[in-house]
């Protein structure tokens, strides 16, 4: 009998995530599958408004885990991998994990300085850390014409001095 021989593609288990997340980049871990070369990650999102799963993230990879390459948007997920063979087969997909990318808000930053009538024409703006946050944005206005003279977005410090003086009044 003359021929060759192909193994069959086994089905890995999905191993995770699983559960709540407050992480955004999740990572995913599986067994391997028999004469894998690579798996197909397949995670999909759960549409609350439509009732509907999508595809939202497809990957051919090597390894028995990955870690995802963008941010996640909160919602609920499921994954599940496929083996992919030498030749081009593919296994069934794998078990189904479901997990929730739930990012908790930043809580409000305290403003500690400055407060009042300043004395000074580069005042020092100074902040409490707000947990879970990790950049700021400051914006001042002026009381009396109500201009903004001060707009730093995505800041990552607690405390700020502008480039250029504050003009006298409120």
């Amino acid at each position: 009998v003359d021929g060759s021989y192909t193994p069959m593609p086994g089905v890995p288990t999905m191993l995770g995530p699983i559960g709540t997340l407050a992480n955004a980049v999740p990572d995913f871990q599986w067994t391997q599958g028999a004469a894998a070369v690579s798996y197909d990650l397949l995670v999909e999102r759960y549409n609350a408004t439509t009732g509907v799963w999508t595809s939202y993230y497809t990957r051919n990879v090597t390894g028995l885990s990955h870690t995802a390459v963008q941010q996640f948007p909160q919602g609920d997920y499921r994954a599940s991998v496929r083996t992919v063979t030498s030749n081009g087969s593919l296994s069934a997909y794998s078990n189904v994990v479901s997990f929730t990318i739930d990012i908790p808000t930043p809580s409000s930053p305290v403003i500690l300085r400055p407060r009042g009538d300043i004395g000074v024409s580069f005042p020092t703006f100074e902040w409490t850390a707000s947990a879970n946050a990790a950049t700021y944005n400051l914006w001042v206005t002026r009381v009396s014409t109500g201009e903004r003279v001060i707009y730093r977005t995505a800041f990552a410090g607690t405390s700020y001095v502008h480039f250029s003086a504050l003009q006298d009044g409120n």
